[in-house]
């Protein structure tokens, strides 16, 4: 449709401005997202919009290249969302992004789910991260950023001062990515919400990987004071990991979730992180570990599977 339709498609979203402008699944794709530009351009810029969610709108690198180009020469004075998930972020785009990011000093959460991230993109990217202090919340989930696009990363987030969450999951992310990246979020004291899930970097296979991946993490569990919610579930991490993790990470008091699904470790009721390979009922694994405590027993390591997660009131690891 062209014309009068695109029209009135402009003149709606320009009245329809307002804190949020959500465009989600319209399956806009380029031509009609170009209208929208036009209509940002004209309303955007004196309106109190905070939000603008473009999820899943069959965008192109070229479509969305062209969008942010728009984006770029507005002055934005409150948007504090941007959401592209589901659309294309390729070279071009992504170098748009990178100075749309860099100079929306309003922005807050920056969301690119499952938008064909990779290295290249990441790299384009993270150069002006490090020029963007004020973005709290960070989404790269389902990307392919891999190790490159994580070592690039970890070298702009020491310059994310008030980052407070984010989201790597499903990144094909290998032991050189997540050292790195826990590395350099171990001094990010702003940080409330890690999830690494879904990355694959355990294994045993080489082991000096496989003691830098659970020193690094576990580090970064030992030497957070603000991290409360942390994911590693699915990342294959070995028994011989998880205890090293367990051991660095035992007198950390500000976890309140930490999940481990699909690794070989488990979570007693305690808070407390041990080795297992075998599987156990986790309630059973629980009762057991509270009989055991009050029958002044240790607890045993070895036992139970690595398929909870441990939530309490100020407790970390250990109590």
């Amino acid at each position: 449709a062209g014309g009068d339709g695109d029209a009135s498609l402009g003149l709606g979203i320009g009245m329809g401005i307002g804190a949020t402008l959500d465009l989600t699944h319209r399956r806009l794709g380029n031509q009609h997202v170009a209208v929208v530009a036009a209509a940002l351009q004209e309303f955007a810029a004196d309106s109190n919009l905070r939000e603008l969610l473009l999820v899943e709108n069959r965008l192109t690198d070229k479509g969305l290249a062209a969008f942010l180009e728009v984006l770029n020469g507005i002055t934005f004075e409150c948007l504090a969302v941007l959401d592209l998930s589901r659309n294309e972020v390729g070279k071009k785009s992504s170098r748009q992004l990178a100075l749309f990011v860099e100079h929306c000093d309003c922005l807050r959460r920056l969301v690119l789910r499952d938008t064909k991230l990779g290295s290249i993109e990441m790299l384009s990217l993270s150069a002006s991260l490090r020029r963007t202090d004020w973005l709290t919340d960070l989404d790269l989930a389902r990307n392919n950023i891999r190790d490159e696009g994580a070592l690039a990363l970890a070298k702009s987030l020491v310059y994310l001062t008030n980052l407070s969450t984010l989201n790597v999951s499903w990144n094909q992310i290998r032991s050189n990515g997540v050292v790195a990246l826990a590395d350099a979020l171990s001094g990010l004291q702003s940080l409330r919400t890690l999830d690494l899930s879904w990355n694959g970097f355990g294994g045993s296979k080489n082991a000096k990987n496989s003691k830098a991946v659970s020193d690094a993490v576990g580090g970064l569990i030992a030497s957070s004071m603000s991290l409360i919610h942390l994911d590693l579930s699915y990342n294959n991490l070995v028994a011989e990991q998880m205890a090293q993790i367990g051991q660095l990470g035992k007198d950390n008091h500000t976890l309140y979730g930490m999940h481990i699904d699909g690794n070989e470790g488990r979570i007693n009721c305690f808070g407390e992180c041990f080795p297992c390979s075998d599987p156990w009922p986790l309630d059973d694994a629980h009762l057991a570990e509270v009989s055991n405590r009050k029958k002044g027993l240790s607890s045993g390591a070895g036992r139970g599977k690595g398929r909870g997660q441990v939530r309490g009131e100020g407790v970390g690891f250990g109590l």
